[in-house]
Order: structure tokens, then C-alpha cells, then sequence
């Protein structure tokens, strides 16, 4: 039986349902949901919250002339959301997706812990109790997003996840870096922006499939060296911190192709940055620097850097020998030449290489 990929859009003023796979518009989407004699035809389920003004929602099935919905729930009160999860959809057996952002739900009801088929779910904009996040058997989930929750810690319990690749933590209220992290070694990529962190626990190099740890505003005042540790990383992501040196051992990442380092307190970049060759992306903008560190030039797979908001007074003319050069953010410093045109004509050199330049 085919299935259908159908999401639930609660709005301000209307119910739209919406295919996700296919670009077909909301009244073939309705009349698919119509002929469904099956609730487990219905693989993603989306109740974001937009200010709800429904108080019963239903979706019959009219091909089998049952008088009961098929899918059913209410909401609690108008303009607040929902406060549980809608048991009705404990029957949507084969559930990839279930995407409820930013409603009232303080706790998962046992089924969904049941749900063998779950690979996703967005509880983000919850005010979720971390001691009610219950994760038995959804042995297939790969993507959890708890953002926005206020949480502080995260249940033992997520370790059995065997297969979870992304976890988003981001604008919550972690002091310390969850310790059961580190079990989950399937993670790939997980985003703690916005926290409150300071340390990252040395176990973390345990994560041997990660790529993308997001540490942006966080309260690192020392880069975390166990990142050197982990070298299936793509990136580093710790911008607007308190950070005022990186190690050189940052260099032994060499599948690194982004680095973040925005709105730190750096004066300076490690010479060991100059084995990084595939790095295409560097942002250094908001930061201390008073020229442009002679590493980057060495760093010639250089596509995007960014050096705008520092204290720079002079651009390297070795600019214009970094061949893949293509966006060039230099706004916010003080630059000072012996006369404009020096400056002007560096520009023009950088522009006629086909680099894209941001004053």
C-alpha cells in the first residue's frame, strides 16, 4: 500500500493540510486523507502551534462510511496550545514523523515510547519535564529536537537510542554537558546554542561519527581541547564565547571545512590552521585582531572569510593569492592607509579576482 506523507498545519484561522512529497495542493491532499481506511497510511503528523483557535479537530474516513474520525484531538484552551499529546494518534501505527513545536506538553505519554517506527520527533517549545521523556522502543528514531524546552539535563534513558543521529539542545538552560552524551555513539550532529556551558566532558571524543557539535553562545572562556580529539568533525561552531586562544592542536582535524569562531577574544590563529586544506569557510569577524593572521593566506581552499568587526588597520595585499576566494566580509574595521587610493586599488585587485567583497 502506498504511503502517505501528510502533514497537520494547526493555523490562526484555518486547518491546511499539506503534501510533503509531492507539490499537489491542499484539496487533493484532504480527499487522500478522505479515502484512507488506514490510520497507518499516515506516516508524519505536524501540529505546530500558531496560536490554535480550534478546540476539536477531525479527519473521517468516508470510503468505509465509519461515522467515528480516524484521527482526532482537541485542544485544551484557545491560544495556549495543546497540553498532551493526542492519544489518537497512538494509532497511526507505522509514524515516522510526529512534529508538535511549542504547545504546553509537560511529558510523553507511554506509546509514544512504543512507537517502533518513529525516526523523528519535535517536541521544541515544550515546557518538558526531563524525568518524563520516555524512550523504550522507538529503537528506529534518528532525529529529537528539544529545543527551547528549559531543560537542564537529559534523561539516562536517551543512551538506548541506538540510532539517534541528531539531537537539538539549542536555547536551554544545560550548566553542564549531559553525560550521556558521550554513550550515544551513533550522534552525528548535535546543537547546544545558546546554553549555558563552560567545560565539555573529555568522553566526548567517544563520538567517533560526529561532524557538527554547535556550541554558539555558550560560556567558554578556553577552547575545549577534547574538540581536537574528534576528528570526523566538519566543523566547528563555538562563535560568541569568551575564548581567547585556539590550540594548535585544532590542526589535526583534517576533515574540518567550517570554522566559527565569531565574537570571541582572539588576537590570533594557530600556524597549525595551515594544514587544514579543506577548510572553505573561516569566520573570525567580532573579535580582537589588529591584522589579518599570516596563517590564513596559507589556507588556499579559502572560499568565504570573514574579517569584519576586528581592529584591523591594514588588508594583506597575499589576499589576492588565495585562489578560490570568493566572499570577502571586511566591513567594521579601521583601516588606515597613507592615502584612500592604496586602499582602493587593494579592493579592485581583490574584486578583479572575481571575489565577492562586503566594505
Amino acid at each position: 500500500m502506498k504511503h502517505l506523507f501528510v502533514t497537520f498545519w494547526v493555523l490562526a484561522s484555518c486547518l491546511a493540510l499539506q503534501a510533503q512529497s509531492t507539490d499537489k495542493g491542499v484539496a487533493t491532499t484532504l480527499e487522500q486523507i478522505r479515502q484512507t481506511t488506514r490510520p497507518d497510511t499516515i506516516l508524519t503528523i505536524n501540529l505546530q502551534n500558531k496560536d490554535i483557535r480550534y478546540e476539536r479537530v477531525e479527519i473521517y474516513d468516508t470510503i468505509s462510511n465509519r461515522k467515528e474520525p480516524i484521527i482526532r484531538w482537541q485542544t485544551k484552551e484557545i491560544n495556549n496550545g495543546l497540553q498532551e499529546v493526542p492519544a489518537e494518534i497512538a494509532r497511526c501505527r507505522n509514524l515516522k514523523s510526529l512534529l508538535l513545536r511549542k504547545h504546553r506538553i509537560t511529558s510523553l505519554p507511554a506509546w509514544v515510547s512504543e512507537m517502533d517506527s518513529l525516526q523523528q520527533l519535535d517536541l521544541s517549545g515544550n515546557p518538558i519535564n526531563y524525568k518524563k521523556l520516555r524512550f523504550r522502543k522507538n529503537k528506529h528514531i534518528q532525529n529529537i529536537n528539544l529545543a527551547e524546552c528549559a531543560l537542564t539535563h537529559l534523561p539516562k534513558r536517551l543512551r538506548r537510542n541506538k540510532r539517534l543521529e541528531q539531537l537539538v539542545c539549542n536555547n536551554n538552560a544545560f550548566v553542564e554537558f549531559p553525560k550521556v552524551i558521550p554513550k550515544i555513539r551513533s550522534l552525528q550532529r548535535v546543537g547546544f546554542y545558546h546554553n549555558l556551558l563552560s567545560q565539555l566532558p573529555t568522553k566526548l571524543r567517544k563520538l567517533h561519527s560526529l561532524k557538527y557539535l554547535d556550541l554558539y553562545y555558550n560560556e567558554f572562556t578556553e577552547f575545549p581541547v577534547v574538540l581536537c580529539q574528534i576528528k570526523t568533525q566538519e566543523a566547528i561552531a563555538i562563535s560568541y564565547n569568551k575564548i581567547d586562544r585556539i590550540p594548535e592542536q585544532i590542526g589535526d582535524l583534517s576533515n574540518l571545512t567550517e570554522i566559527y569562531l565569531r565574537g570571541n577574544r582572539l588576537t590570533s590563529l594557530p600556524e597549525n590552521l595551515q594544514k587544514l586544506q579543506k577548510v572553505s569557510l573561516l569566520y573570525i569577524s567580532e573579535n580582537a585582531f589588529t591584522a589579518i593572521p599570516p596563517v590564513v593566506f596559507e589556507m588556499k581552499s579559502l572560499e568565504d572569510l570573514d574579517i569584519s568587526d576586528n581592529q584591523m588597520r591594514k588588508l594583506g595585499p597575499q589576499l589576492v593569492q588565495l585562489p578560490h576566494l570568493k566572499i570577502l566580509y571586511v566591513k567594521g574595521n579601521p583601516f588606515s592607509y597613507p592615502n584612500y587610493q592604496e586602499f582602493s586599488s587593494l579592493l579592485e585587485k581583490i574584486k578583479a579576482q572575481g571575489v565577492e567583497v562586503h566594505e
